[in-house]
């Protein structure tokens, strides 16, 4: 049974998309913490987008500027548990990236990152998503109930 969605538009980020209903948009100061231009969340997951500049040659293979921008968004001391991978979640009217990375804050707070980077058709317009899961709460970044959700969101993703 699907759950009720909520629909995000932002005419200056220039995005749309649905997302489920029983997570709620974080619209205080405390987005500015995260560096993020939109960010929801759930009991136990955060996920937001973050417009990204990126110069990106228009007649160049898009896959290795994917590639590129991925790498750049590990940080030290994280761990790569999944290498990019281009296209787990197709985009309407453009292309996409996803890295799926470890971070550990003590032995007890570990935390998994999945990030997705989006570009449009025109190359000109980009944006990484930040999918967080608090691994106290829950076994897996796959598992099926979120990963169905986070497919349902990119799938309503709209470059507007």
């Amino acid at each position: 049974m699907d759950l009720e969605k909520k629909h995000y538009e932002n005419i200056e980020l220039g995005i749309a998309f649905d997302y489920p209903s029983d997570w709620v948009e974080i619209t205080d100061e405390s987005i500015k913490s995260f560096g993020a231009d939109v960010l929801i969340h759930s009991d136990s997951v955060i996920f937001g987008f973050k417009r990204v500049n990126v110069k990106i040659n228009p007649d160049g293979p898009i896959e290795m500027a994917i590639e590129k921008v991925l790498k750049d968004t590990i940080y030290l001391g994280e761990t790569i548990l999944e290498e990019s991978k281009l296209d787990k979640y197709p985009i309407t009217n453009g292309r996409s990236g996803t890295v799926i990375v470890k971070r550990s804050y003590d032995d007890k707070n570990i935390v998994i990152h999945e990030r997705t980077f989006i570009i449009n058709d025109k190359k000109d317009r980009g944006f990484i998503t930040l999918f967080e899961q608090d691994q106290q709460n829950t076994q897996s970044i796959d598992s099926v109930n979120l990963q169905n959700q986070l497919e349902e969101i990119f799938e309503s993703f709209r470059f507007l």
